[in-house]
């Protein structure tokens, strides 16, 4: 299932095969549109972020929207964290803040001056990672919820007022970390082993980036650039750009890989005016090849 939220707040689900509107879920209001999405397998609800502020779950059997008063102000950053705890920041808070489905209880905790622009949670590692303001990934425990003592924090990119991207891909069967930023103009690969988080890779793009998607069975990453109309296919083993897809006037962002139907997926429309469609682009068959990507260094 696909789920979206219109211009005026309406959330939408859509067939992940068809792409036709599902008739049989209701339309929810938020009453301003969503600023981001959060998916739970776990809970089969989305964490919805709406623009001026608020996080609401919407579960998708239930068709039941509740909004979560334990987040009241302009939400940055949102992430499940198993079925009943979750993360989120708030603009200009410098905390992160860890909640409960439960009771709306929420913890605080430093993020020692800056903001978290983006969270990226490791059931099987019992760690929550934060991209900060100041280029910077933190490293939360999660073991013991809800309090998350810090475990570690690493220089990841540039300094730059979006702060750092981080989000998690398999490779090979193995998990790794991707993190990025819009000034950095890199995007580098990570690895949790023995106690501590390694840098494997560091692939260097062509301009600010606004989101990627890793392709396991080409070896690629997709990247949407921020100011740039096309999406930039890199090749993992030579770190090289293999081929670029390019947009007359359109862009497309957030992007998302659909494995069913070999497609990515993502807003399209025009930057700086309307990003209010979806767009696709069907990817070819391509044989699987290997990616020994756990022996390379850095």
């Amino acid at each position: 299932m696909i789920i979206t939220c219109e211009r005026d707040g309406t959330l939408k689900c859509y067939d992940a095969i068809t792409l036709l509107p599902l008739e049989n879920k209701k339309m929810q209001k938020l009453y301003r549109f969503a600023a981001n999405l959060s998916y739970s397998h776990e809970n089969e609800s989305f964490l919805v972020g709406r623009k001026s502020g608020s996080l609401y779950i919407y579960n998708t059997l239930t068709d039941e929207l509740k909004k979560l008063q334990g987040c009241q102000n302009d939400v940055l950053a949102f992430e499940f964290l198993g079925s009943s705890f979750y993360a989120f920041s708030l603009y200009k808070s410098k905390e992160l803040s860890i909640g409960t489905f439960e009771n709306d209880n929420v913890s605080r905790f430093d993020l020692q001056g800056n903001n978290s622009s983006s969270l990226c949670f490791l059931p099987k590692r019992n760690l929550l990672l934060s991209g900060l303001t100041d280029g910077s990934m933190r490293i939360n425990r999660t073991n013991k919820l809800p309090h998350a003592r810090m475990f570690c924090s690493i220089w990841a990119h540039k300094f730059g007022p979006s702060g750092v991207l981080v989000q998690k891909t398999s490779i090979n069967g193995k998990e790794y970390v991707m993190t990025t930023s819009r000034m950095s103009h890199n995007v580098k690969i990570w690895q949790f082993t023995k106690g501590r988080m390694r840098l494997l890779r560091v692939i260097h793009t062509e301009g600010d980036i606004d989101s990627l998607v890793y392709l396991e069975d080409y070896k690629m990453i997709a990247i949407a650039y921020e100011h740039l109309n096309g999406i930039g296919f890199f090749k993992l083993l030579s770190e090289k750009l293999e081929k670029t897809f390019g947009f007359n006037k359109e862009s497309i962002r957030g992007l998302i890989f659909m494995k069913d139907k070999n497609m990515i997926g993502g807003r399209g429309g025009f930057p700086g005016l309307s990003m209010d469609s979806i767009s696709f682009i069907q990817l070819d068959a391509k044989e699987e090849t290997s990616c020994p990507l756990e022996k390379s260094g850095p």
